[in-house]
């Protein structure tokens, strides 16, 4: 049976927008919860709130999968199983993040404890992955759904713990005020490091292991997923995720230099970003199947440069067309039609 992966790379927004009608409803179950703890919040330490907090996510999420595999998925038709899945994966995840809306305290020491919580997460997953790998394959048993998202959920958990470290970083090297870019000889220096980096890697890629097994070693690495394929494939992810990292400070801090004044062009590249986000994805896949099967361009190149004009000029053009009509804006910029306020 064929299923219509109508939803492609922009899932997320029919995820978010069943996550934000949810939102009236996760503040009361918050307020209530708060009102219900009393004072016991302000007397309990801030590791065991974080503790507390991360337990009640991961349930959350264990939770959902098991309702949406008894509730949802026998009842619903298989196009809309991957973005309700979603929907019960996030759950917890979004409403996490509205208890750190409601709470100053709860935002501090999340951004806080952020190494320990890489720890934690780590650890997590790895248990997950080892549990995951205890089950044969083609096992569909409950017990093996709730191993797969409890590694998901430790995989989403990972991903926000790593967010304030992300923060540090850029707070560290962004040099001028309020977070702003301002470049310095460290720029520089790192920018030079991370592309000779890149490129050491990239010659010398042939020589990193690429086994999928290890040998001599115990069973448990293997059945945690760590192969010596993925740990030279994380090692050049870093390396390249290195180096555009200091490519986008520069820009960044170039753009900061040079471009005292943003005006109508610039103005107009900033409003249609979000657009072209949306859009670039089905856009870039018919310019590719366009521009290589009836322009006959074989060139990889030319054809990703091509592909690239094309995708912006479409994309910004859309853009053109969706900022003209009301219900378009506010469809897809989430742009709601202002009021006129009575004189």
């Amino acid at each position: 049976k064929i299923t219509w992966n109508w939803h492609l790379h922009i899932w997320f927004l029919a995820v978010l927008l069943c996550l934000a009608s949810l939102s009236g409803p996760i503040i009361t179950a918050l307020d209530r919860t708060k009102a219900a703890l009393r004072s016991l919040p302000s007397r309990m330490p801030d590791w065991m709130i974080l503790s507390f907090t991360g337990i009640v996510a991961v349930f959350l999420c264990v939770s959902a999968r098991m309702g949406y595999e008894v509730a949802v998925k026998p009842y619903t038709s298989p196009s809309f199983h991957y973005p309700l899945r979603m929907v019960g994966y996030y759950f917890a995840i979004f409403a996490l993040g509205m208890g750190m809306y409601l709470s100053p305290r709860l935002l501090r020491i999340f951004s806080s404890y952020h190494w320990l919580q890489l720890a934690f997460a780590g650890l997590l997953l790895w248990s997950a992955r080892l549990w995951q790998g205890t089950f044969p394959e083609g096992t569909h048993s409950l017990a093996k759904k709730i191993s797969e998202v409890t590694a998901l959920s430790a995989e989403i958990y990972l991903a926000i713990v790593f967010v304030p470290v992300l923060f540090a970083f850029f707070k560290r090297f962004c040099s001028g005020t309020e977070g702003t870019m301002r470049l310095s000889p460290k720029h520089w220096a790192h920018l030079v490091l991370s592309g000779a980096l890149l490129v050491i890697a990239t010659r010398f890629e042939p020589l990193l292991p690429h086994a999928k097994s290890w040998s001599g070693l115990p069973e448990f690495v293997a059945a945690a997923g760590i192969t010596p394929a993925k740990l030279s494939s994380g090692l050049m992810l870093a390396v390249q995720g290195y180096f555009f990292v200091m490519v986008c400070l520069v820009l960044f801090g170039l753009f900061e230099r040079f471009v005292k004044k943003a005006g109508a062009p610039m103005h107009f590249v900033a409003e249609s970003a979000f657009c072209v986000y949306l859009f670039h994805y089905l856009v870039i896949y018919l310019n590719a199947f366009w521009l290589r099967d009836w322009v006959g361009i074989k060139d990889d190149y030319l054809l990703s440069l091509l592909v690239t004009l094309f995708t912006t000029g479409i994309t910004m053009g859309i853009y053109v067309i969706v900022n003209r009509s009301a219900a378009l804006r506010c469809l897809f910029l989430g742009k709601l039609p202002k009021r006129e306020t009575a004189k």
